[in-house]
């Protein structure tokens, strides 16, 4: 299961239907806050954010997952501006484990979810 959390709706439903089309179980959120609560109810394999959202940003919302032992080992991949150099800084140090540049390329994005996930299966 992927747990994508994207603000823009249009973004949210392209970054969940690609994984969709491939086969993944997908969660979605608008903010960082109604992703917390998902993760109450179900722990995702992968979640996918994007950095800056109103409210809690997808650095904070990392940062407390990487903090949270039950969420430790689950891969976090951060999306952001390609010129958005502070923001991939500050997600490498909350925790993140890829980031991409908005707007991604989808067959990349499968891919790297596809390598993160076996990462995680392996662990």
């Amino acid at each position: 299961m992927v747990l994508v959390i994207e603000d823009d709706d249009a973004t949210r439903e392209l970054l969940a239907d690609s994984l969709i089309e491939v086969g993944y179980g997908v969660m979605t959120a608008a903010s960082a806050e109604v992703a917390l609560q998902l993760l109450d109810v179900e722990a995702p394999d992968l979640v996918l954010s994007d950095v800056h959202m109103r409210g809690m940003s997808g650095i904070e919302l990392c940062a407390s997952l990487k903090a949270d032992p039950r969420f430790q080992l689950t891969p976090v991949v951060l999306l952001t501006g390609a010129s958005d150099l502070e923001a991939r800084i500050a997600g490498l140090a909350a925790g993140a484990d890829d980031f991409f540049a908005k707007p991604c390329d989808v067959v990349e994005l499968r891919t790297r979810v596809m390598a993160l996930l076996r990462v995680k299966i392996a662990s």
